[in-house]
């Protein structure tokens, strides 16, 4: 399955590293933030104005889309070193790629549940940094 995972990251993203070494692992965590955060921007230009509570949240995804969450990701390279598998975070960063891919069909009534996906979404990767769930 990670191949699978690999395949369809690399079909979206044009040079993804893959998680072969500490170098590919940084980018590829780089990439796959920065093509959420470019669809959740350009989501927030489709559908402005914004309710301010969704506008908030909405920016605050963003920002977290555009910073590495560093603890999660010092636990995630901390394991690397040890064990090499890496379908558990292929998995995560296809799941966030897929959410990232959902803003175009996303409409101002649906936005608010869409932001929650988004958020569980990024929850669930940095759970998968953390450890709470395997990288093998």
């Amino acid at each position: 399955m990670a191949m699978e995972h690999l395949q369809i990251l690399g079909a979206k993203i044009a040079g993804f590293p893959g998680y072969a070494d500490e170098d590919a692992r940084r980018r590829s965590d780089e990439l796959v933030r920065s093509y959420l955060g470019e669809a959740l921007a350009t989501l927030a230009d489709r559908l402005r104005p914004l309710d301010g509570t969704v506008e908030t949240r909405l920016g605050d995804l963003v920002m977290r889309s555009a910073f590495t969450n560093q603890e999660a990701y010092e636990s995630y390279e901390e394991r690397a070193r040890e064990s090499p598998g890496f379908d558990a975070m292929a998995a995560a960063d296809v799941r966030t790629i897929e959410a990232a891919d959902a803003a175009p069909s996303v409409e101002a009534a649906g936005m608010a549940a869409y932001l929650d996906r988004v958020s569980q979404v990024l929850d669930a990767r940095d759970a998968v940094m953390e450890g709470g769930v395997s990288c093998t």
